[in-house]
């Protein structure tokens, strides 16, 4: 049994369709690991709504949030365990596409996909849309994650910390333990722009970003995209 601040999830088991509208009309935040998240403190998130990538709600030290993630974790119990209302994953993990392990922890939900090729550079959500009722398979797990916000029925979306580049040439949250394949940063980026578009078409849905900073000079920092 899941509770999230007036609302409860019930049964042996979560799955996508329960999770479906249960925030409908709030603003969700969406979280992924970029060095961005260095400038905010973790209580900002405490009355707001949530989602995360991977392991990004355990070392931001979130409180309460979803998460979704492309892998499935070797320790279930840390990534998806306290603090996570649901957690969303791919019945089949990307990297060595096999169904989870064993007996799926009770706050799992599981996502099938179109197929379980890797995403590349070409992935288009228009041309290849997800089944009935599931998540996208984005070549990153923001891109699920974001998918996610929409499907518990935000009216607006806020992407923290998908950077897609270098803020004092770092590129992730401090404490990440599995540090970002830079190079990808820039396909990453052109396939969250085409998603915007296709989740505003499909829910009606406002994306937008946060900016830790004053304004986006940065106030004195540096960033470095890649394209």
């Amino acid at each position: 049994m899941l509770f999230r601040r007036g609302f409860t999830l019930t049964g042996e088991s979560v799955n996508l369709s329960d999770l479906q509208n249960l925030h409908k009309g709030e603003t969700v935040w969406v979280l992924g690991s970029g060095p961005s998240l260095n400038f905010l403190h973790p209580a900002f998130f405490s009355d707001k709504t949530c989602v995360t990538a991977n392991y990004v709600g355990r070392i931001f030290g979130l409180q309460s949030f979803y998460t979704y993630s492309n892998y499935h974790f070797d320790d279930a119990v840390a990534e998806f365990g306290e603090g996570v209302i649901a957690a969303v994953t791919l019945e089949r993990d990307t990297l060595t596409q096999k169904p989870w392990p064993g007996e799926v922890p009770d706050n799992v939900a599981l996502s099938s996909a179109y197929n379980y090729n890797p995403p590349g550079s070409a992935w288009d959500p228009y041309k290849m849309p997800p089944p009935d009722g599931q998540l996208v398979y984005g070549s990153s797990s923001i891109h699920g994650a974001i998918h996610l916000a929409a499907h518990l029925g935000a009216a607006s979306i806020i992407i923290v910390g998908h950077d897609a580049g270098f803020i004092d040439d770092v590129s992730n949250v401090e404490n990440y333990p599995a540090p970002t394949q830079t190079f990808s940063f820039g396909v990453w980026n052109r396939h969250t722009v085409i998603l915007k578009q296709w989740l505003k078409e499909r829910y009606g849905v406002n994306i937008y970003s946060l900016n830790p900073f004053i304004n986006l000079n940065l106030e004195g920092h540096t960033f470095k995209g890649v394209t």
